[in-house]
């Protein structure tokens, strides 16, 4: 019993003594923890001691002694190796570029200008410009001469960039500009106009049977400028578009009757009726007859001349063929219409008109629009004009 409480309380000391250890351990434990917090944020060192203490004054240091001039260094001068970037070293002469330059064409001394820039800008510029004297696309432009730049001296006098250039453009220019361009142009082919005598027609009066027309033939040319001036024009290829057609005037040669009085019959005695039902006519306008066919005045009007107002619709007399649309100067806007066998109608004194040649057109269709002078309306038969009331309604 006695020896049950020894062992009892002997492990009640030994329990003591490790429970007051454990304390022990964890009390240095965070003890050395603090101290290394103090150590790692606050260095003991002089210059951090300075700045955690700042009222503190730090320790006094020894004073460098006073000299005027630095020390000479201990160490050697270093060598600079291959490696390292040289000083650079100011050109002997300057850029070529802003000094004065002459020009030399074909051995001779033209101009001097203030720079080698401008020297060459003046070429350039001189040849542009005789290149836009010429009328072409895709231009093939040479500069023939030979053109050396070289360095002038200091005191030798400058002309003028506006000066020089109107010497280089000049009729007197010592350049040679060449520029050749091929272009399609289309020619004109005259047409002749051939003039015979008609016993159909009385003497002092002239008719034109058949218009002329030009033709049109298109050529590929090869042009050569100098100097903006065509030099030489060569035709290459050359193609016909459209014949020309030959007019035809006849001449009146009948004896003038000796009556010369205008009647609505007048020359109904040369008229004959068409051969064909299909060449019928009708009235080109509604209005009245102001002027006869025949002599006015010792004046042949070889048509009839209508009162119709400003600007009114002019009708086709018979269906045909466009076979002329021409501006007559006082006789205004002329249409011809061919019906076949000869037979035409002419509308004159026409202020506009929407037709071309080889249009078709209807009887009755719209030819034009009358001017302020009314219409003038001709039937011509065979190349001769006859009186239009004997083929009107």
């Amino acid at each position: 019993m006695l020896e049950t409480t020894e062992n009892t309380r002997g492990k009640s000391r030994l329990y003591e003594f490790k429970k007051h250890s454990a304390a022990a351990i964890v009390l240095l434990g965070l003890l050395v923890c603090a101290m290394i917090f103090v150590f790692t944020r606050f260095s003991l060192t002089g210059a951090s001691k300075n700045a955690l203490l700042p009222y503190e004054s730090a320790a006094p240091q020894s004073a460098a002694p006073e000299s005027t001039s630095p020390a000479p260094s201990a160490s050697p001068t270093p060598v600079p190796t291959e490696s390292a970037s040289p000083t650079p070293v100011p050109s002997a002469s300057p850029d070529l570029d802003f000094i004065k330059t002459a020009v030399i064409i074909d051995g001779n001394r033209s101009v001097v200008l203030a720079s080698r820039q401008a020297a060459e800008e003046l070429i350039n510029t001189s040849v542009a410009h005789f290149e836009l004297l010429c009328p072409g696309t895709g231009m093939m432009t040479t500069l023939e001469n030979s053109v050396e730049y070289v360095n002038a001296d200091a005191s030798e006098a400058t002309t003028p960039f506006e000066e020089a250039l109107s010497i280089m453009t000049g009729d007197a220019s010592p350049l040679r500009v060449r520029t050749t361009f091929a272009r399609n142009d289309i020619e004109t082919i005259p047409h002749n106009t051939v003039e015979r005598s008609s016993d159909e027609h009385y003497i002092g009066t002239r008719f034109v049977s058949v218009y002329g027309r030009d033709g049109k033939k298109l050529q590929l040319r090869e042009y050569t400028y100098l100097n903006g001036i065509l030099e030489n024009l060569e035709i290459t290829e050359e193609r016909v578009l459209c014949d020309p057609a030959d007019g035809l005037v006849l001449i009146g040669a009948r004896p003038i009757p000796a009556d010369l009085e205008p009647a609505a019959d007048f020359g109904f005695g040369d008229c004959k009726a068409p051969p064909s039902s299909l060449i019928s006519f009708s009235q080109p306008v509604s209005a009245s007859v102001e002027r006869n066919f025949g002599f006015y005045s010792g004046a042949f009007n070889r048509g009839i001349n209508y009162a119709c107002p400003n600007a009114s619709a002019i009708f086709a007399s018979c269906s045909g063929t466009v076979s002329a649309v021409i501006s007559r100067g006082d006789l205004g806007i002329t249409v011809d219409i061919s019906h076949g066998s000869g037979y035409v109608t002419r509308y004159s004194l026409l202020a506009s008109s929407d037709l071309s040649v080889g249009d078709s057109i209807e009887k009755g269709s719209q030819v034009g629009i009358s001017g302020a002078e009314g219409l003038h309306f001709e039937v011509i038969v065979s190349g001769v004009p006859r009186n239009p009331r004997f083929y009107l309604p």
